[in-house]
């Protein structure tokens, strides 16, 4: 039998290339890739070093990526920005916005496109500025006054509260003043439904910044929070949940304070109270924090710490509200400087 000179050398090589294409998966070594790269079509690709903070590479080339399984949603990724320097990456991409709260308890971060119509963020910074209908704020609150008076207006800012509002309750006990979304002059009093169990969400958060009366807070009551009644305080068969505080005792059978800001729940008018342990105090700002991660569970915290949970909430309409009320016969105000809420999970 008679072999060409080229036959055998040639079938070697094709056999060789045939294994090479059908069965190497796994690229062993370096390679560089000059030409384009097209993976349009992978069912899906991971084009970085993966695993846990601890484990970042000690050294790296500046244009390396790694994606850190264990860091906090959307600031995943590390990128070399030097020879062995690895910077985390906090922001959103080009096209998103990011909401974060800034306490120390980060666990409500929440990353999203403003488009996104499953979710809804919303910040008022109190600039000065009202509507034909005296509605204020950004977001257009609606005023309504307890008893016979309530005095309200802007504020002159001052350092870290640009915007601020005044709400003032005068020398006549009873008397005070509601700021609230909604529109106290409709029926239609109520702007956000069921933040309780079987909401459209599966969290929700809010805060608050407000300031004390610069003078005193013996005779005074201020609530910041949400409720179904926009236009008395403590209404038979409401529902509300808010921070506040009550020099006389707001009726609790148990985590009641005169001294303290309460937490508190209120559902067809049976009330959940817990003791935050934060004095009120006067001339002092407080930022209040209320959300929920587990629909039915209402979650507080006040300046960054004393958390308290209460695991009951009403799943009526309600309105975001500022309250505040005087209980004798001397003149108290309340500084509003900001307010914000975020919903997720909403199917719209």
């Amino acid at each position: 039998m008679k072999y060409s000179a080229i036959g055998l050398p040639l079938a070697t090589l094709l056999f060789a290339s045939g294994a090479i294409l059908t069965a190497q998966t796994v690229v062993n070594g370096g390679r560089t890739q000059i030409g384009p790269w097209d993976a349009s079509g992978a069912v899906y690709t991971i084009p970085a070093q993966r695993g846990t903070i601890a484990q970042l590479p000690a050294t790296c080339i500046q244009g390396a990526e790694y994606f850190a399984t264990n860091a906090t949603p959307g600031q995943n990724i590390y990128l070399c920005t030097s020879t062995n320097t690895w910077t985390q990456q906090s922001g959103g991409s080009a096209g998103s916005y990011t909401f974060r709260n800034n306490l120390t308890n980060t666990s409500g971060t929440v990353d999203f496109t403003p488009l996104d119509s499953s979710v809804l963020n919303l910040v008022d910074d109190f600039m000065p500025g009202k509507n034909s209908s005296a509605m204020i704020g950004q977001l257009q609150w609606g005023i309504s006054q307890l008893g016979a008076s309530c005095g309200n207006g802007y504020s002159t800012g001052v350092a870290n509260h640009p915007g601020v509002y005044l709400m003032q309750a005068n020398t006549t006990s009873g008397n005070g003043c509601v700021i609230s979304l909604s529109d106290p002059n409709s029926s239609d009093l109520n702007s956000i439904a069921n933040l309780g169990s079987g909401g459209a969400w599966s969290y929700w958060e809010s805060q608050a910044i407000l300031l004390t009366d610069p003078n005193s807070v013996a005779a005074v009551r201020y609530l910041a929070g949400f409720t179904d009644h926009n236009n008395s305080y403590h209404p038979a068969g409401g529902n509300q949940i808010a921070v506040r505080y009550d020099p006389a005792g707001g009726g609790c059978p148990s985590g009641e304070s005169t001294v303290d800001w309460v937490y508190e729940v209120i559902v067809a008018g049976t009330q959940t109270c817990y003791d935050s342990g934060v004095a009120v105090a006067a001339n002092t700002w407080y930022h209040t924090r209320i959300y929920s991660s587990a629909p039915g569970a209402i979650q507080f915290q006040i300046n960054q710490a004393n958390s308290g949970s209460i695991a009951t909430a009403p799943t009526a309409a309600m309105a975001p509200e500022f309250l505040i009320q005087g209980t004798g016969t001397s003149s108290k105000l309340m500084y509003v400087d900001w307010w914000a809420m975020k919903m997720q999970g909403l199917t719209r």
